[in-house]
């Protein structure tokens, strides 16, 4: 998918880069996110009602 992107893309430096593959994250774009998942891995994440979510 990312090949047929690339090769639509008009910006020869983004299209190289959706073609090979890039290796940047932005990490602190996710790091809400994997807060949430580390607090559900201790058990400490919860539901609005600030329970913790049970399976």
């Amino acid at each position: 998918m990312l090949i047929v992107g690339g090769l639509k893309n008009p910006d020869p430096v983004a299209s190289r880069e959706e073609q090979k593959g890039f290796n940047y994250m932005d990490r602190s774009s996710i790091g809400p996110i994997v807060e949430m998942v580390e607090q559900w891995g201790n058990g400490k994440a919860g539901n609005k009602s600030g329970d913790s979510i049970s399976r």
